[in-house]
């Protein structure tokens, strides 16, 4: 029989590469628009539902 193979070893664990850090981002300002308050709706009164009557029974035509 040929050479016995060789023992398998697990390959060393890779030092993780630690990420470059992000470039510093440029902060945009943002101009805040002045909201114009809009004076509150008056109160709505509420309507009453009417009842609808019930529907009349279905007649069977013969």
């Amino acid at each position: 029989p040929g050479p016995p193979p060789p023992p398998k070893t697990t390959p060393p664990a890779r030092a993780r590469k630690t990420p470059p850090p992000p470039p510093p981002k440029k902060k945009k300002t943002k101009k805040k628009k002045k909201k114009k308050k809009t004076p509150p709706p008056p109160p709505k009164k509420k309507k009453k539902k009417k009842k609808k009557p019930p529907p009349p029974p279905p007649t069977h035509k013969g």
